[in-house]
């Protein structure tokens, strides 16, 4: 092991520390962890690393050539600390990219998931109807208040009280009693559907 970058008053190697942080813009225990991160990927992970770095360094180094003066000054007196930070701002993009690509692949699923109860509901609509023809005046409680009322049931309203619920917060009117054989009528076509209601 070579000792000749060891400061023989510390023992410790040199880096210019501020030089990273400014660079990555992230805290060093950011950076620990970004390591710690690409310590347990595979190799294909490492090597993708290994080739956004090197992207980056060529673009780093072509620009100072070009005429960034404060890219060459950096590269210059700073060479193996750039490339450090090159190194943990690839780490950072793949990790990023990764993270982002796993958020999308779980919302996708949730979306199939929500077409997929879209759709149970249908079909068991779909059989109830087949099943018994429902009055006008039960399918458009059906669509516009079962679940309300549902809601209020489980609140542990009365059919009275939903049925005075209904006429002064939603202008209609519906007899208690009607409103206690319709939400079972209901009630029985989606069980018999073989759904629950939520």
């Amino acid at each position: 092991m070579s000792r000749t970058h060891i400061n023989p008053e510390t023992l410790t190697y040199p880096c210019a520390d501020k030089v990273i942080a400014e660079f990555t813009k992230l805290r060093p225990a950011e950076r620990d962890a970004l390591e710690r991160w690409l310590c347990r990927e595979g190799e294909p992970i490492r090597l993708e690393v290994l080739r956004r770095q090197s992207t980056m360094v060529q673009r780093f180094t072509s620009e100072g050539r070009a005429g960034d003066s404060a890219k060459a000054a950096l590269w210059k007196q700073y060479q193996f600390e750039v490339l450090f930070s090159l190194r943990i701002l690839a780490i950072y993009s793949l990790r990023y990219e990764e993270q982002r690509m796993r958020k999308k692949s779980e919302k996708s699923k949730e979306e199939v998931a929500a077409a997929a109860e879209i759709r149970t509901l249908r079909i068991a609509r779909l059989k109830a109807q087949k099943k018994r023809r429902a009055a006008p005046r039960t399918a458009q409680f059906r669509d516009h208040h079962y679940q309300l009322v549902a809601e209020l049931r489980r609140q542990g309203l009365s059919w009275r009280e939903c049925s005075q619920y209904l006429l002064q917060y939603h202008h209609v009117t519906y007899a208690y009693p009607w409103l206690q054989r319709a939400t079972a009528q209901i009630e029985s076509e989606i069980a018999a559907a073989g759904i629950a209601d939520d």
